[in-house]
């Protein structure tokens, strides 16, 4: 961000850089814009302030006095009415001089612009057409050609004698005895009145150019800047119609599990790992199913009253089996000193039918308090 008097912006407007004014950028302007202070004389002006006027004629008005225009160096300034410029005078301007007759008592340069020789301009009447005499851009040396003295004879051309001097001569006269032509042009009775052709062309014999093949010529693609070779990630060479090659970055195949780099091409290709799945919900497995060895019931249906549980005896896979007696723990009743464990109910004999299974695991007969009255007790049998 910043003040700047000179700015550059890009095509949507906006400040791209910021600089200071140059003389080049001031447009020209007229004098009545200046309204204040005095325009020094290193400058082109007076350097004081004047309210003299100039004459139309005679003498001018200096800084001074009052004096005759002498060896003085006028900018900008037009000389109007009879007036003289006398003495080795240089008139040095970029402008034209516009002038009647002239007399030059000394030669006449015209001086090339460093790039170019420039011209010695004759225009016709008018000022459209005009006959042109030029230099060439270089010369090894300078070279001086001398014109005829005389007007010549009709038909007579320029020739130089080899050192500039030239004069007027007649051309040589002869007669054609043999004309003989190289192909697509071809010749016929090539004697003194030969009959010179030529064919069409087409796609075996060159020759001329027919109007219609000109026209389709000439609607072709017009001249310019055009892209004939591709590179890089895509290759291609033409011109015209070419087609295009993807440049190779991996070896092709389908893969699970691939690298792609930014242009979004696949560079290598390889397969998914356990890690590459990412943890989600058992509710999305909706079929199949799952293995005992992978921690399922390898089943998806059972009979009623089933247990999934390893074998009665020894180790091996679980199943869905009946329930025995060996898959529950034996209970172990209390001591009065240490807590028993839950468990599966001793059995009971034929004979504990009115016994009671006292806590510390064994069946007992009740003992009577009252006589006479029925003892109640009731039995709690636990299964895990």
């Amino acid at each position: 961000q910043g003040t700047s008097t000179k700015v550059t912006y890009d095509v949507k407007g906006r400040v791209t850089s910021g600089t200071s004014l140059i003389a080049a950028d001031i447009p020209p302007l007229s004098a009545a814009i200046i309204s204040s202070g005095t325009l020094a004389a290193a400058n082109g002006g007076t350097g004081v302030d004047s309210t003299a006027t100039f004459p139309t004629s005679g003498v001018i008005v200096t800084r001074d006095a009052t004096e005759t225009l002498n060896n003085k160096t006028l900018s900008a300034a037009a000389i109007n009415g009879a007036s003289t410029i006398g003495g080795s005078t240089t008139i040095d301007t970029t402008g034209t001089v516009n002038s009647a007759a002239q007399t030059v008592a000394g030669n006449v340069t015209i001086v090339g612009n460093s790039t170019t020789a420039n011209k010695l301009v004759l225009n016709d009447k008018g000022s459209a057409n005009s006959v042109a005499l030029k230099a060439p851009d270089t010369l090894a040396s300078s070279l001086t050609l001398e014109l005829p003295s005389t007007n010549g004879s009709s038909g007579q051309v320029l020739s130089t004698n080899g050192s500039g001097t030239l004069s007027w001569v007649s051309t040589a006269v002869g007669s054609v005895t043999n004309v003989t032509g190289t192909a697509p042009i071809s010749v016929s009775t090539g004697t003194s009145t030969p009959v010179i052709s030529m064919s069409q062309a087409n796609s075996t014999t060159n020759g001329y150019l027919s109007s219609a093949d000109w026209t389709t010529f000439n609607t072709k693609q017009a001249a310019g800047n055009y892209i004939t070779t591709l590179t890089g990630d895509v290759t291609a060479a033409g011109p015209g119609s070419a087609a295009a090659t993807l440049a190779a970055v991996a070896i092709a195949g389908t893969s699970t599990k691939v690298t792609y780099d930014a242009k979004g091409r696949v560079t290598s290709g390889t397969t998914l790992m356990a890690a590459d799945i990412p943890a989600h919900s058992a509710a999305l497995i909706s079929s199949g199913t799952l293995a005992v060895a992978n921690g399922g019931t390898g089943v998806s249906s059972t009979t009623a009253n089933s247990i999934f549980a390893g074998p009665t005896s020894g180790s091996g896979a679980p199943s869905f089996r009946a329930l025995v007696a060996g898959d529950l723990p034996a209970m172990s009743g209390g001591n009065g000193t240490t807590a028993g464990t839950a468990g599966a109910v001793p059995t009971p004999a034929a004979t504990d039918n009115v016994k009671f299974l006292r806590g510390d695991g064994t069946w007992s007969t009740p003992a009577a308090t009252r006589p006479g009255r029925p003892i109640r007790f009731s039995t709690t049998v636990v299964v895990l």
